[in-house]
């Protein structure tokens, strides 16, 4: 677990600086034994560092996040950096894509996030998907938002794939993950699931993806896919109500189970 708070480019709700600590507070109030995968995965060791130190300039703040991660994955570990704003999720991509050959990238997201700029800034949350996607092929889930000029730019880009929240048929995680590379990067924007389960995030969106929705995804994933890292970023904790941590430390605990279930299993054998 990498905690960063970074909120330097928000444009709407603030308070994902809050996400990662509250998250990790959640945490200790839930069961750590994952009941539906029937793993505990502090089995195999959960280490969580202190939270980095938080900088102004974006560039900066990936910087910085990427020496960190980059040394988690040579040392053989699996990062899972907590957000703080999405952006930071730029530094987790590329340092796995340094790291890994042949690398895939899944962006669960409600935000297209495809403008080359916003705000005269390249590392601008608005951006996280094209800057992805300059890192590898990127396949995007639960989209239902976007602009005009990001739906005519990704029209034309072969190397990303779009599927809206509203488009998935039943059989979906299947489809998604047969179509991807044997090594893949997961990056999480929590708006991706639907406000009704999650609503404390910066940017919610209705029509977003269910928790069983996203449990089958995940599974679907890690057991067929080598799954290297991941970021779970945006959420952004709501006054009086312990909803959204509770939620977000929940899909953090599932991350880690599927880890220690398939691919740290595999490891070993």
């Amino acid at each position: 677990m990498v905690p960063c708070g970074y909120e330097g480019t928000t444009t709407f709700y603030a308070g994902t600086r809050f996400g990662p600590r509250r998250l990790l507070e959640a945490s200790s109030e839930i069961e750590l034994f994952d009941l539906e995968v029937g793993v505990a995965p502090f089995d195999i060791g959960i280490v969580t560092r202190p939270e980095i130190e938080l900088l102004d300039r974006a560039e900066d703040m990936i910087a910085l996040l990427h020496a960190h991660l980059i040394q988690e994955l040579l040392g053989n570990r699996f990062p899972l950096l907590l957000g703080g704003e999405h952006t930071i999720a730029v530094a987790g991509a590329t340092a796995a894509a340094e790291r890994f050959k042949d690398l895939g990238i899944v962006q669960i997201d409600a935000h297209a996030d495809f403008r080359d700029t916003y705000h005269g800034n390249k590392l601008n949350h608005a951006c996280v998907g094209r800057r992805l996607a300059e890192l590898a092929p990127l396949t995007q889930l639960g989209i239902r938002s976007m602009s005009r000029a990001e739906h005519i730019a990704l029209k034309s880009r072969q190397d990303v794939t779009v599927f809206p929240a509203y488009s998935l048929t039943a059989d979906w995680p299947r489809q998604i993950v047969d179509a991807l590379p044997e090594t893949v990067y997961l990056s999480v924007d929590l708006d991706g699931l639907d406000p009704s389960i999650l609503p404390g995030v910066g940017n919610p969106e209705p029509g977003g993806i269910t928790w069983n929705d996203l449990s089958l995804f995940l599974e679907v994933l890690f057991s067929h896919r080598r799954v290297v890292g991941a970021d779970l970023c945006e959420l952004c904790p709501q006054p009086g109500s312990p909803v959204s941590e509770s939620v977000a430390a929940r899909i953090a605990l599932r991350i880690c189970s599927l880890y220690a279930k398939y691919v740290a299993a595999h490891r070993r054998g």
